[in-house]
């Protein structure tokens, strides 16, 4: 849709400019004729400095990227310096990973530059696979799977130097496997955003120590990142080789962006603010242009821990994460009985069915909700009556009773989607998408990375408890179309009919303009216009043909080339140039074979690329086979 509105919009913007030069004077003809004079003049003084290989390379390339070389004007009389690449700092952190066949990083070395002063002070190789990435750390396991697995956390000391050390899972955050476990070749498919991550990881634990470390400049390839910078003082900027040509606020400054965040928002605040009260500002041009709007939002996972108490015989709680049992016994007196029990509760147990107290209880008279009787048990016996055998005993029934309570720590678990919305537009599109800290989006293109479970406490009555899941926090931006604020009805009406009557005689140009008034009625009005007269313009692009006698310098393996040809003197090397001003530019030695022409040397170019194509055949048939050369 955008790319549409903007071909109508061009169209429509030409042609209004069209319109206008309809209106142009034929008096203007005269000064059309020298303003085309001066301009073919001006091609062909371009065409003479840049128009060859070498002219383009010693006036542009080399002046783009060599601060040394400066820059002249096409007359010469004036020089200036723009480089392509502006200078930065010397390396003080480059990393170098290897990946392993088994899709681990079988060598990770991170060397440092301490004091920045363009040489290597300390280098440190990290002793042990790496088979996950995290956004502060590692995680290491055996080569090709998930199993036997330690985490391991980049520190740094107050110097810069970087390590790492042993740390529990739960300190890591962002992780995601690339192993061969995980998927196949998610190294090299995803090199530099793993290569992000472990740079991001050790320069954020260098900076946590000293943060006056100061990030001018990132370059990285398939293997390697390189980050460029200064250690920052109170006395000089951090990109003081930058200063002509950007303003960088004071080390102080960037010291309180780091020591204080929220002070980033406040300052870019009102950077918006400034620049938003000047309608013709780059940021009032780029905001009100309507064509599309990228839009954040945030998935968070909630979790809240609460206690519930209830007696045991109820079960346990929905959601529940860790309980206290706590039991107290409780006895009523039932009255007494006798018996021939010879005072013991082992004997009433088999007399009276009454056997001896289980454990130590309260007595009460009045027994609480919830309790749970136990049984009936003998106990305090008194009254012996000596008999024959067994004597006869007196004792107190006692029903024992157990009041059991549960206190649980229960969860309620909750997703907080803002992301819904643009989810379910169909005008928005998914552009980036983190989770916990994981890109999993990047530019609308899946990474094929994902996050690995991660885990946190709660503090509950029962105690800390543990919580894991596949993820905590998701970030996504969508990239919304929206429809331009502007209306060019009357402008295409406009357009419709001066191009629909346009007629052309010569150097004459007539049409029927229509025009609309102040009170909303078209008027239709005659037109007519004076064209330039069109220089005459060649067929093609002026060449010629050259020929010189090459040295016989190179060696192969068989000897010199001199040495293996027939009549070294007859070789000639041919070449085509584009001629300038009507001239074919000749070097030392060579001898003009077409001058200045349109040349058609196709069946030649043919031939040669159909023999260089021949000569990588097996014509000497080591199959023993004959084969038709195709």
């Amino acid at each position: 849709m955008r790319k549409q509105w903007e071909i109508w919009f061009r169209n429509t913007v030409l042609s209004a400019l069209l319109l206008l030069s309809f209106r142009m004077n034929a008096a203007f003809a005269d000064q059309l004729g020298t303003a085309q004079a001066e301009g073919t003049t001006s091609a062909n003084q371009a065409l003479s400095l840049y128009g060859t290989q070498a002219g383009s390379n010693a006036k542009l390339s080399v002046p783009m990227t060599n601060s040394t070389t400066p820059f002249t004007t096409m007359n010469g009389q004036t020089s200036f310096s723009a480089n392509l690449t502006s200078p930065s700092s010397a390396v003080f952190l480059d990393i170098l990973i290897q990946p392993a066949q088994s899709g681990d990083l079988q060598q990770m070395i991170i060397s440092q530059d301490l004091n920045t002063d363009g040489k290597t002070d300390y280098v440190y190789t990290v002793p042990r696979p790496i088979s996950g990435v995290c956004a502060n750390g590692y995680v290491s396991c055996n080569p090709g799977t998930w199993s036997n697995c330690t985490s391991y956390q980049w520190v740094s000391d107050p110097t810069g130097k970087i390590s790492d050390t042993c740390v529990p899972v739960m300190n890591l955050s962002g992780c995601y496997c690339i192993n061969s476990s995980c998927g196949s070749s998610l190294v090299w498919t995803n090199s530099s955003i793993i290569l992000n991550s472990l740079g991001g990881g050790v320069l954020a634990a260098i900076q946590s120590a000293n943060f006056g470390f100061t990030i001018t400049n990132v370059a990285n390839t398939a293997v390697t990142i390189d980050y460029y910078g200064n250690v920052t003082g109170n006395s000089t900027t951090a990109v003081s080789s930058l200063n002509d040509i950007v303003s960088t606020p004071p080390p102080s400054t960037l010291e309180n962006y780091y020591t204080n965040p929220t002070s980033v928002g406040s300052a870019l605040n009102g950077t918006v603010q400034s620049m938003a009260a000047i309608p013709k500002s780059l940021y009032s041009e780029i905001s009100n242009i309507g064509s599309g709007s990228l839009t954040s939002c945030t998935i968070n996972r909630g979790v809240s821990v609460s206690t519930q108490q209830d007696f045991c015989y109820q079960g346990p709680f929905a959601n529940e994460l860790d309980e206290i049992i706590q039991h107290t016994y409780l006895k009523v007196d039932m009255g007494t009985n006798t018996s021939v029990n010879d005072c013991s509760c082992e004997n009433t147990l088999i007399v009276d069915g009454v056997g001896c107290p289980p454990l130590a209880a309260t007595q009460v008279t009045t027994l609480p909700i919830g309790v749970v009787l136990l049984g009936d048990y003998a106990e305090n016996f008194f009254n012996r009556v000596q008999l024959d055998g067994w004597d006869q005993c007196s004792f107190h029934v006692m029903a024992y009773y157990d009041l059991c309570t549960r206190t649980s720590d229960t969860f309620t678990e909750s997703i907080n989607d803002q992301c819904s919305a643009l989810e379910n537009d169909p005008n928005c599109s998914l552009y980036s998408e983190t989770a916990d800290s994981v890109r999993i989006v990047v530019a609308g293109n899946v990474t094929g990375l994902s996050p690995l479970p991660s885990c946190r406490m709660y503090t509950g009555q029962a105690g800390p408890i543990q919580l894991c899941r596949p993820w905590w926090k998701k970030q996504e931006s969508y990239l919304c179309q929206t429809q331009p604020a502007w209306n060019f009805s009357n402008v295409q009406t406009r357009f419709n009919a001066v191009v629909g009557s346009t007629t052309q005689s010569g150097t004459s140009l007539s049409y029927s303009d229509t025009t609309l008034g102040t009170s909303g009625t078209w008027t239709a009005s005659p037109g007519s216009g004076t064209l330039p007269s069109v220089p005459p313009q060649a067929t093609c692009e002026l060449a010629c043909q050259t020929q010189t006698t090459p040295g016989s310098t190179q060696v192969t393996v068989t000897g010199n080339v001199s040495e293996l040809r027939s009549d070294p003197s007859a070789a000639t090397d041919y070449s085509y140039k584009v001629c300038v001003n009507n001239v074919c530019p000749l070097n030392p030695g060579e001898v003009i074979v077409q001058d200045c022409q349109c040349l058609n040397a196709f069946d030649q170019a043919f031939e040669a690329i159909q023999s260089v194509r021949l000569a990588g055949k097996d014509i000497i048939c080591t199959s023993g086979k004959l084969n038709p050369i195709q």
